[in-house]
């Protein structure tokens, strides 16, 4: 999907060609090795920060996407009693920072496939007859990419490279390309500094931020990877997970973090790479300009009565909504608080922001039919049992969870390590998942704050099938077993 592009090593012996060298292992974003069996890796810092400027601009020029600042450090050791000499490169995508409107890499990548699927020719990834020349040119003004070995700086020159389907490194790959040498027996401290930029997915109220990590190259070398720490700062520019009227932001990752606010911290040791790391941010606007409501067909269309409200709103809001939009219970009992006010033009008392419903104007007096006082006595019924939930579902530990419950549809077994650092955490989350399936499919949840946690999500209503795509209660009881087998 979306992408930072983080380093990539790549070791053969000297005599081979420059472009060869680019052809032959183009692909991962950590340090690696090909030929070389007498070469390990002691420790790999990475840290990856904001720099303080922005990329890509509206029309007014402004930029809009966080430029980060990567730092990374190796330490390599020639375990061996002969000198050796490398050639070491870099891959990445000279066409950082993109924006698409309408599909992410993988999507492309299946289009291209299709696209030439019926052709005479090789499929398009290995149509790359420029690689190996010079790239100079092709990179970012503010890329700055600079190499350090032994705290001196290198010569670096750039060449064309092939696309990796692997890896998905198809954006004008290139790769910095440098020299080592390693005395018999030497300890090398390299470094690597550049600049790039957030990525962007995003389509109506939604949009997403992605970082990838790519640590599995990093198992050609002799032996683990003694120390590795990976730290990730999220820019202000991108919200915190949070669940409020205008919007509803969840944090999404793998590899099992340590998060502190928004210092984003992987640690391994002896490391043996099998897996990737990513880290995202999602974000989906509640009062996205297309979908505001109809006071009127809204307020005909809900049955305000103690056992429906909720869930004929529920109904309602996905029907009339331009890209059915996720409503979490809370904003549902906001808009539902406003509702008889923006009916009869009045500024809701509640501050939700007015303009989520279409109306003649805000403008008249504040007293209300008794009709429409009536409703609200309904409403501030179901608040206070919201209410309740919440005080339960806080006091067990599982309110932080439910930014990510309640927007999340479509979910994979990949999700379940996402804890895998916090213990305690990690059981709650399990518990969760754990009824996650008999959730979708709208079962009676007989463990009370679970069902209470989810009847706070919007979508969960006994009776209803909510259309999410869950992890089966079965995987993540294997799961659980499987840890527990484990200690």
């Amino acid at each position: 999907m979306l992408k930072l592009c983080i380093p990539v090593l790549l070791l053969t012996s000297f005599c081979l060609a420059d472009s060869a060298v680019m052809y032959e292992f183009p692909d991962g974003r950590t340090v690696a090795m090909t030929s070389n069996g007498d070469i390990s890796m002691a420790s790999e810092r990475v840290s990856i920060i904001p720099s303080g400027g922005m990329f890509g601009s509206y029309d007014d020029g402004r930029g809009w996407l966080p430029l980060m600042e990567i730092r990374c450090m190796f330490e390599l050791v020639n375990n061996s009693g002969e000198e050796q000499y490398i050639t070491v490169g870099f891959p990445f995508d000279a066409k950082y920072g993109d924006s698409y409107s309408a599909m992410d890499d993988s999507m492309l990548i299946e289009m291209l496939a299709m696209a030439s699927q019926d052709e005479d020719r090789p499929p398009w990834q290995e149509l790359n007859p420029t690689r190996g020349t010079d790239a100079l040119e092709a990179l970012p003004e503010d890329l700055e990419f600079s190499t350090f070995i032994n705290g001196e700086e290198t010569p670096v020159y750039y060449r064309r490279c092939a696309s990796c389907l692997d890896e998905e490194l198809i954006w004008r790959p290139v790769v910095a390309v440098w020299k080592m040498k390693f005395e018999p027996y030497e300890t090398v401290i390299l470094e690597n500094t550049y600049n790039t930029s957030w990525d962007y997915l995003g389509v109506g109220p939604w949009s997403e931020f992605e970082i990838n990590y790519i640590l599995i190259s990093g198992s050609t070398w002799s032996g683990p990877i003694g120390d590795a720490e990976i730290t990730l700062e999220v820019p202000g520019e991108l919200p915190m997970p949070v669940l409020s009227d205008s919007l509803s932001v969840y944090w999404d990752w793998t590899g099992g973090p340590i998060i502190d606010g928004r210092t984003v911290t992987w640690h391994y040791t002896d490391l043996e790479p099998s897996e990737n790391l990513s880290f995202s941010v999602v974000i989906e606007m509640k009062d996205y300009c297309d979908d505001n409501i109809s006071a009127s067909s809204m307020f005909n269309a809900v049955v305000w009565t103690e056992d429906e409200l909720l869930v004929s709103t529920a109904e309602y809001l996905r029907d009339v909504t331009t890209w059915e939009l996720h409503f979490d219970t809370i904003l549902m009992i906001r808009i539902l608080e406003a509702l008889p006010y923006a009916l009869n033009g009045h500024i809701p008392p509640n501050d939700l922001n007015p303009n989520i419903f279409r109306t003649a104007g805000f403008d008249h007096e504040l007293d209300l039919p008794a009709e429409h006082e009536a409703v609200l006595e309904v409403v501030e019924t179901i608040r206070a049992q919201a209410e309740r939930d919440i005080a339960l579902v806080k006091d067990a530990g599982y309110l932080e969870f439910l930014p990510l419950f309640a927007e999340e549809r479509h979910w994979n077994e990949q999700i379940l390590s996402r804890y895998s650092s916090y213990p305690v955490k990690q059981r709650k989350f399990l518990d969760l998942l754990e009824h996650l399936e008999s959730a979708s499919e709208g079962e009676f949840i007989e463990d009370t704050v679970i069902r209470a946690f989810y009847g706070l999500t919007g979508w969960y209503f006994p009776d209803f099938s909510a259309g999410i795509q869950p992890i089966s209660a079965d995987s993540v009881t294997q799961y659980r077993e499987m840890l527990e087998n484990s200690v």
